[in-house]
């Protein structure tokens, strides 16, 4: 009585190009799909086969583009583009200039991005040729190539250890274990990624991404990192009893102890391991946004605040302005909250939610202005009939409407 299983077929799958029989890590096969697939042979000659189709689009006369034998060839049938052309690579200074219509400031990290960006880019050039031949083949061919680019990994601070260097040896507090297994996709390896979540369907077919040419952005708040830096360069440069307590040291901290100076000893004092920070090399700080910058953050990008509320009030007919002493004030109040400029969204929505709530009830309303005092909450925004005339508060404009409703109800 042997052991094992008596047909070593029994679980290969069937090509349904060439209906020859393989493994099932030999064949490609869409998420989901128990059946069916295609062999790596299929997806040469096919991709041969598009080349070549794609080589005599490109050149189709050899007298002159568009032109054979005096005739001339219709532009509508000519491709406007070879199927096999590989993207446009944005120049950093492209680059920084899309970031600059959603990022206000941080000029050196823009830069730094625009950099790694345009390295990474073209690195993979050949790689976007290679992978636009397998355009056609969609129906049987995965394609990873977008996956296979820029990968961002935020909150990387979170699985820092948190013990320090002479941490204990016998437990995984914070998660060193993490750091290991994030060390082996950096460093490049062929990682197998569950298309539909590995918990819910353990049995499904895995996806291969190779992660040697990926680029992997990581950030974080890393809040801590700048009393280490501190600390560093503080000790040696002061004397007395506060020596070595940089963080009463207010003129030390304001001078010296910036993340600008961060280095790789003080990112494995904060609970990185040293082959983790060995493979992040380049690394560049976000400076903190100041009144003016967060006013910006406010009507500039693309994607700014008020934009986003003043099509809400579109969408009701009305005109939706800020004055800018309430785009200071905004600003005012978001530095007192100490958190940048995610809490912007919180104080405009805060000082029109009443706004927003009564406003589709309220007929006769063309025009709303959010003032100082309205983003204080001392008074509410003021309101503009359609006709024109002197503003009126919302209290005003519900009660009005409310006498209305009681003459034509009576």
């Amino acid at each position: 009585m042997t052991t094992g299983n008596r047909n070593p077929s029994r679980n290969n799958l069937r090509c349904s190009f060439c209906g020859h029989l393989f493994p099932q890590n030999k064949l490609l096969r869409p998420p989901g799909q128990p059946r069916g697939g295609i062999c790596f042979d299929c997806v040469r000659e096919l991709a041969a086969h598009v080349a070549e189709r794609s080589e005599q689009r490109r050149s189709p006369s050899k007298t002159g583009r568009g032109r054979s034998n005096g005739t001339t060839t219709d532009p509508a049938k000519t491709p406007s583009e070879p199927v096999g052309s590989a993207p446009h690579i944005s120049v950093p200074r492209e680059i920084y200039g899309n970031l600059d219509e959603y990022v206000i400031g941080q000029d050196k990290a823009k830069k730094t991005l625009s950099v790694a960006v345009y390295i990474i880019s073209s690195t993979a050039h050949q790689k976007a040729k290679r992978y636009a031949r397998y355009s056609r083949c969609q129906a049987a061919v995965l394609d990873i190539a977008r996956a296979e680019q820029i990968i961002y990994i935020d909150e990387l601070d979170k699985i820092a250890r948190k013990e320090g260097v002479n941490r204990s040896i016998t437990r995984d507090v914070a998660g060193e274990g993490v750091q290991q297994e994030l060390l082996k996709i950096i460093e490049g390896c062929t990682a197998n990624v569950p298309p539909q979540g590995g918990r819910k369907h353990p049995h499904q077919e895995m996806l291969q991404i190779n992660t040697r040419n990926i680029l992997f952005i990581c950030g974080g708040a890393f809040d801590g990192l700048q009393e280490i830096t501190t600390r560093r360069l503080t000790i040696g440069s002061a004397m007395g009893f506060l020596a070595h307590n940089g963080g009463r040291n207010d003129s030390g901290a304001a001078n010296c102890g910036t993340l600008e100076k961060v280095t790789p000893e003080d990112l494995l004092e904060f609970g990185f391991i040293p082959e983790l920070v060995g493979r992040l090399p380049v690394v560049t700080t976000l400076q903190p946004l100041d009144k003016e910058a967060l006013v910006e953050v406010l009507v500039k990008p693309k994607n700014a605040i008020v934009k986003q509320y003043q099509q809400l009030f579109r969408l009701d007919g009305v005109r939706l302005e800020f004055t800018q002493e309430a785009l200071v004030a905004a600003a005012e109040r978001a530095l007192s909250y100490h958190t940048g400029a995610r809490v912007l969204r919180h104080i405009v929505e805060d000082a029109l939610l009443e706004v927003m709530y009564e406003l589709p009830s309220l007929s006769d309303i063309d025009r709303c202005v959010v003032h100082a005092e309205s983003i204080n909450r001392e008074a509410s925004p003021r309101l503009y009939r359609t006709g024109g005339g002197r503003y009126i508060s919302l209290e005003t404009a519900l009660a009005q409407a409310e006498r209305e409703s009681r003459k034509k109800s009576a």
